[in-house]
């Protein structure tokens, strides 16, 4: 198994492992999830599109970790630069907007700390541009639920593969 399987398998846990493929923009992003993370909001025709997922939380059950990949139609690296200038004026006017700092190697990735509807989340946005579109990955999390320190990583990893997979869509 992959060590992409593996880190989103170990998301869903104790749920099945198998991962599920996903596409968008008639096929041309693909990627995959597990079977355990629930699409939660969905459209996958017309611009922009997207698929939101729920990711359970063994230890919070109910609370809403969600990862979203969004597509969206751009006017080459400058239509794809003001989508990143839109999405970081927005994060900066949400409600107790709080900037964290990047990690290493991360481009074109905005992490934060906002609250929406009085709950405190960690978000991190990463942005890829593939000619005339734009791909938006959101990882958002409430930060005041028991979580282990392994779902953290798991998280955290499965973000990071997310992205990766983003990355090589043609």
């Amino acid at each position: 198994m992959s060590r992409f399987l593996f880190a989103l398998a170990a998301l869903a846990l104790p749920l099945p492992s198998a991962a599920a493929s996903h596409q968008l923009d008639q096929g041309r992003v693909r990627f995959t999830a597990p079977d355990g993370w629930t699409v939660i909001m969905e459209k996958t025709d017309g611009d922009p599109q997207f698929l939101v997922f729920q990711v359970p939380n063994p230890q919070a059950p109910g609370t809403l970790s969600r990862i979203g990949v969004r597509l969206e139609s751009v006017a080459g690296a400058t239509g794809f630069s003001d989508d990143v200038k839109t999405a970081l004026r927005k994060a900066k006017d949400g409600q107790g907007y709080k900037a964290l700092p990047a990690q290493p190697g991360e481009y074109a990735t905005l992490r934060y700390e906002t609250a929406a509807e009085g709950v405190r989340q960690s978000v991190r946005l990463s942005f890829i541009h593939h000619g005339d579109r734009a791909i938006e990955l959101s990882c958002i999390r409430p930060l005041e639920v028991t979580a282990s320190g392994r779902w953290l990583a798991d998280w955290n990893r499965a973000c990071d593969e997310l992205a990766k997979q983003l990355e090589q869509t043609p």
